[in-house]
């Protein structure tokens, strides 16, 4: 389903950010400048509306708290909202970034200012300046997606037609809007997953398209923190929870055989996507690659020390992700936002949160728009019942707070060869390096997680090779298990892009192959990479910036654009010109013009000269002549000028009807304008 909501006057739904001198409070608006409603502020309205009826309605107690969930509860509410956007958005993307942000946000947006008014008077420092959605002539739309079970449709359906005010000064004039549901029409996606072998195993690969922000919790447990990469534990979620949904979610799923082999047993991997441009996949960058302040040069140290240092030290981490390819390497950085909210206090008289109730507080989230690459491994038969569901529906939400804003992920079918295994042969004496992908957690032979180096041959099952360098750092991984309600328990890693160095200490030449090594390797963890030591010292940086593809290129933005950029130059045109006017026209018949022009059935030149020369008093049908055309009455008089040659020479001086109609509504505005001015000051002086 789908839940629309059309603005019927214009509306501030604010973000909490603001921009000192310029506005105080601003909306909520994506990189393109295209405004946006969150989903946590409509839900929240929708809640409110809710429980209004559910208190007149009390039989309907148990859909409300099934649809929004209980304070406290094991599971959350069952209602998912996403953000509402504009009708074809990926549309109006691609043509947004033939525009600056500010240009597009300038047609969809406008500002507003207020004040406080004290004892008859502003009150001195209280002078604020907002931004509103423009709600527009055809009335703005918002498109939400929206996932809620159907025996809770009814309710829902009333909260929506009960939502008639949101946002910011509601009760002053600003965010009436009409919230419906509507069916959704989908298109059908064509092209099955592809599944290949992975050694003994399968491997289903995907593209995950990040249709909302994610939040990937910090693994250390970071409050409000983000990772940068989406977890194989929250794919492992999403996937149990759509089989649960596909399956009457039953209480002793536990129980079941298929649920337990797919998600409790172990035997399914489900590696951690990478962020990836469609071509290549972009992995945490190895601790060895070193850089300078500038990031110009790239070393990497896994080749040893190089006594041809040049002035500049080259002894900086690059971080961030990135992809080998031969003598070159590019970068990949993930771009993230911070959102900010509040919970309201109890009292929902008040609409903002307090010192003593309520909460303020932000998240940090992966940025909707990219895209990430992973891959589900298991035997035949498990893969094929995991690539099952995902043709049903490719749409998951996983990571924090899915039930309204964040989370939504469009799963798509691709194929990486660089998830495929490749088998590595090393030489007796030889050298290679292995990569930590995700974090590594390891354990000793009393079963205690230790990041002790000594263990990584084991770990491998050579117990011959030997580890000669390494360049790791040590992190904390926590957790949480949202069916015991508790944390997990904490345990020491290496991180993610640490390098070892390991040499084969024995005289036989040894294979290695292995994707994962260490413990809780089903939920992502102990990612590696097995390579050959770089042939250079030096990479070549890529200093191009991959950017995900858009799908279309067609949308009349830049016209609607064009067209706002011309009606505001039509109106300062309008202001200069009628105060170099002379002798302009009695009120009366500035009021007569402008009833003109207002009127939708005269919508050219032509139909508006006829009504001007419908006038019967010549004197005042020149004196509107003369406005329109800025030409003094005896030039009409001179000339013996007609209805042809008036639309002539207005077809020369504008564009469009439309133009001349806003320059010369600006005209006779900015006239009586400047009479009010005159009689004020002419009473002042009396």
């Amino acid at each position: 389903m789908i839940l629309q909501i059309t603005l019927k006057s214009d509306l501030c739904m604010p973000s909490g950010d603001g921009f000192a001198g310029v506005v105080d409070t601003d909306i909520c608006y994506d990189k393109y400048g295209l405004p946006y409603i969150p989903g946590k502020r409509v839900k929240g309205c929708l809640r409110e509306c809710a429980l209004e009826i559910v208190e007149l309605e009390e039989e309907l107690e148990d859909a409300f708290n099934l649809l929004f969930g209980n304070t406290g509860a094991a599971y959350s509410g069952a209602l998912k909202l996403g953000s509402g956007r504009l009708k074809d958005y990926q549309t109006l993307v691609n043509e947004a970034q033939k525009h600056s942000a500010d240009e597009v946000l300038s047609y969809y947006a406008d500002t507003r200012t207020a004040t406080r008014i004290e004892k008859g008077h502003s009150k001195a420092g209280s002078l604020r300046t907002f931004r509103v959605i423009n709600c527009g002539e055809n009335d703005q739309t918002f498109f939400f997606d929206c996932e809620f079970p159907e025996s809770c449709e009814t309710l829902l359906r009333r909260a929506c037609n009960l939502l008639r005010h949101m946002g910011l000064n509601r009760t002053r004039g600003l965010g009436e809007v009409k919230c419906e549901l509507i069916s959704e029409s989908k298109d059908v996606e064509l092209g099955a997953f592809r599944i290949s072998n992975f050694g003994d195993l399968k491997l289903l690969s995907y593209a995950m398209f990040l249709e909302e922000p994610v939040i990937m919790a910090d693994r250390t447990g970071r409050p409000y923190g983000c990772e940068d990469y989406i977890f194989g534990s929250a794919v492992l979620g999403s996937m149990a929870n759509l089989w649960l949904n596909n399956h009457g979610r039953p209480e002793n799923a536990h129980e079941n055989e298929t649920f337990k082999k797919l998600f409790l047993s172990n035997q399914v991997f489900f590696s951690a996507a990478f962020p990836t441009d469609g071509q290549r996949i972009y992995h945490p960058t190895p601790h060895s690659l070193k850089t300078d302040k500038d990031k110009d040069k790239l070393f990497d140290e896994c080749k040893g020390p190089y006594d041809k240092m040049e002035d500049s030290p080259i002894c900086k981490r690059h971080g961030g992700y990135a992809h080998f390819e031969k003598d070159s390497v590019s970068f990949y950085s993930v771009r993230k936002e911070v959102s900010i909210h509040h919970a309201r206090p109890i009292d929902k008289g008040i609409g903002h949160a307090t010192p003593k109730d309520g909460q303020l507080f932000n998240y940090e989230a992966i940025s909707r728009g990219q895209m990430f690459a992973g891959g589900m491994i298991g035997s035949e038969k498990d893969i094929l019942e995991l690539a099952q569901l995902l043709e049903k529906n490719r749409n998951l939400w996983m990571g924090r707070s899915t039930t309204a804003q964040f989370g939504k992920v469009s799963i798509q079918a691709a194929a990486f060869d660089a998830l495929t295994p490749k088998q590595l042969s090393v030489e007796p004496g030889g050298l290679f390096r292995l990569i930590v992908r995700t974090p590594l957690i390891m354990y000793d032979e009393k079963g205690n997680d230790t990041p002790n180096l000594s263990r990584i041959p084991v770990l491998l099952g050579m117990p011959s090779l030997k580890v000669v360098k390494s360049f790791v750092t040590e992190t904390r991984v926590a957790g949480y298990n949202s069916k015991w309600r508790l944390p997990l328990r904490q345990a020491s890693a290496l991180s993610e892009g640490s390098v070892i160095i390991l040499q084969n200490g024995g005289t036989d030449r040894v294979s290695l192959k292995q994707t994962f090594i260490g413990l809780r390797c089903d939920r992502g963890f102990g990612q590696i990479s097995l390579e050959s030591l770089p042939d250079s010292h030096f990479n070549k940086p890529d200093l191009e910036t991959p950017e995900v593809a858009n799908k279309d290129d067609t949308n009349p933005l830049s016209v609607l654009i064009g067209n706002r950029q011309m009606k505001e130059d039509a109106i300062i045109r309008g202001v200069k010109y009628a105060r170099k006017f002379r002798t302009p026209p009695q009120n009366s018949q500035l009021q007569r013009l402008k009833s003109m022009l207002l009127d939708q059935e005269i919508d050219s030149f032509a139909k508006l000269i006829d009504k001007i020369f419908e006038i019967k008093q010549e004197q005042q049908r020149l004196q509107v002549l003369s406005l329109v055309t800025n030409k003094e009455k005896r030039w009409f008089e001179i000339s013996n000028i007609g209805k042809k040659d008036v639309i002539e020479k207005l077809n020369e001086a504008y564009f469009d009807y439309d133009e001349f109609r806003v320059l010369m509504l600006s005209v006779i505005t900015e006239i009586k304008q400047i009479r009010r001015n005159k009689e004020a000051q002419r009473d002042d002086r009396e």
